[in-house]
């Protein structure tokens, strides 16, 4: 998802499914080759979109106490 891009909640849930349903994600650079993503890149791609869900839905609180308590 395009950070410029109109965001709902459909749009993110049907990135989630994509992504978690999928046989593969791949990583693309600018100027390298496509290339498997590794796990950490996986859960960082949830990560945003799940971010971007608790925001829609005023439930920013979910992830920045957890962010809170690490500092």
């Amino acid at each position: 998802m395009l950070a410029n891009e109109e965001t709902t909640v459909k749009d993110l849930l049907q990135d989630l499914i994509d992504v978690n349903e999928s046989e593969a994600v791949y990583e693309e650079d600018p100027g390298k080759e496509r290339r498997l993503a590794t796990i950490k890149e996986v859960k960082d791609l949830n990560l945003e979109d799940l971010y971007q869900l608790a925001d829609l839905l005023g439930m920013s609180e979910l992830y920045l106490k957890k962010r809170r308590e690490r500092h």
